[in-house]
């Protein structure tokens, strides 16, 4: 990986962070960030697109693998 693209990612996490002040984030803000519906972020989930964390019976996002997606390093289609 390029150091250009980790170091997107890297940045893309920190205003993550800094705008949701979270590390984690539900199926509904995943797919709101992301600029999805949730059949499309389910569709994702299932085809092994975007990785989910399963606590109980919550499914949650981390801000790591938003980050991946949104800074280009891992690539959803």
């Amino acid at each position: 990986m390029s150091s250009i693209i980790k170091d997107s990612h890297v940045e893309m996490r920190g205003f993550l962070f800094n705008e949701y002040k979270k590390m984690t984030f539900s199926r509904k803000e995943c797919a709101e960030i992301l600029g999805v519906s949730l059949q499309t972020l389910d569709r994702l989930t299932k085809n092994k697109k975007i990785e989910s964390m399963n606590i109980t019976h919550l499914v949650s996002f981390s801000i790591e693998e938003i980050a991946k997606i949104l800074s280009g390093v891992k690539p959803i289609k």
